[in-house]
């Protein structure tokens, strides 16, 4: 059974977030700690394996939402791959393998189809797998082709033109980000602990 995400990620990132907290805080409590839970008094006599379970706690949420957040799920950053190695740049052959980021701002779909709805599909999926940034957003236009059978009719065949702005891409970088990061952030914070408190420890 797939967990829901949104509380996978949730979980990530408040396990990162108190993490970094004691770290750069330098929490520690005292040998025989006492706190009071629902009137009850409680006394900790291993406050240190607090620290251990935070860190636990740190690895098992990234290892999770790595498992079912990328590799079992098409992230935001996997989908626009997807549909952008559909695409060659504008004016040049074979598809792209490279980084979105760092593509050229227009593109074209290949090869030419003479199914017109399944390129509108197409563009419709690209235009919107791209945050619209104040005015500039994706965009694109169906181009036909006129090309002459053996018998000499005519048939149209067609492909879509696209022009993703920079601003457009920095977003959908940014989204991918903000995807990853109860990964990449409890990376930094088992980072973090480790150097602040293990060469302290006796």
């Amino acid at each position: 059974m797939t967990p829901d995400l949104e509380r996978l990620r949730r979980f990530g990132l408040i396990v990162a977030l108190v993490l970094i907290s004691c770290a750069a805080a330098g929490v520690e409590l005292d040998r025989e700690a006492k706190f009071s839970l629902l009137g009850l008094p409680f006394i900790v006599r291993r406050p240190d394996l607090i620290l251990l379970g935070l860190i636990l706690a740190s690895v098992y949420a990234s290892v999770r939402f790595i498992y079912y957040g990328v590799m079992l799920m098409h992230s935001p950053q996997r989908r626009r791959a997807d549909m952008f190695h559909q695409l060659h740049g504008y004016g040049g052959y074979g598809t792209r393998t490279g980084s979105i980021f760092f593509g050229p701002a227009k593109y074209e779909t290949t090869p030419l189809t003479n199914d017109r709805d399944a390129v509108e599909k197409q563009l419709r999926q690209i235009v919107d797998a791209f945050p619209k940034v104040w005015k500039f957003r994706a965009k694109g236009h169906i181009e036909a082709q006129q090309f002459a059978d053996d018998g000499g009719e005519l048939h149209a065949a067609y492909s879509a033109q696209i022009t993703i702005p920079f601003a457009c891409r920095t977003a959908a970088f940014i989204e991918d980000i903000d995807y990853t990061m109860p990964i990449w952030l409890n990376m930094l914070a088992l980072a973090l602990s480790i150097a602040t408190h293990w060469p302290s420890r006796p």
